[in-house]
């Protein structure tokens, strides 16, 4: 009996050890593992919201960036077709000019004939001087002129400085 007793004792004893031990059952591990799920569920949500917002700022900055180059592609576009245009002009205004110093070169040859041929110190001899010298003059303005139109090394001419205007930023 007493070995019964005993034994009562001991299952009563395991009945209120169990009942302690099996109701305790996780519960704050459980509340604690639920909390970091959720923690984590929002964690994600966060996370996409910002990579969502890294992207749409990628994006307009991609917008800008090929805008930016777009607007630089027009500019060297137009600078080079107005480059080629004045380098067109430039090349027309040689070919004038050297026209019109061929047509000098001409018209002092035929003054000079007439200078040696009219009488020394009179009328018409110091008029052929002076027109010779005129046309000397401008003979040497347009031979300086095709010099500084073609050369690179001397500066450009002033009215081609003010007509090509290319903007450097």
């Amino acid at each position: 009996m007493l070995r019964n007793l005993f034994l009562v004792v001991a299952l009563v004893a395991g009945a209120i050890i169990g009942y302690f031990v099996g109701s305790f059952s996780g519960g704050e591990a459980k509340q604690a593992l639920k909390m970091e799920q959720r923690l984590s569920a929002e964690a994600k949500v966060q996370n996409e919201l910002a990579q969502k917002s890294l992207q749409e700022k990628m994006a307009a900055l991609v917008t800008e960036h090929t805008g930016k180059l777009d607007a630089l592609s027009r500019e060297k576009t137009e600078a080079l077709a107005q480059f080629e245009t004045e380098r067109k002009a430039r090349t027309a205004a040689i070919q004038q000019a050297n026209t019109a110093k061929v047509t000098l070169d001409k018209r002092l040859g035929e003054l000079d004939k007439a200078r040696r041929a009219a009488d020394p110190g009179s009328a018409d001899r110091k008029n052929i001087e002076a027109e010779m010298g005129r046309l000397a003059s401008e003979n040497a303005a347009l031979q300086k002129r095709v010099s500084g139109l073609e050369c690179g090394r001397v500066p450009l001419p002033k009215e081609t400085l003010d007509k090509f205007s290319l903007k450097v930023s």
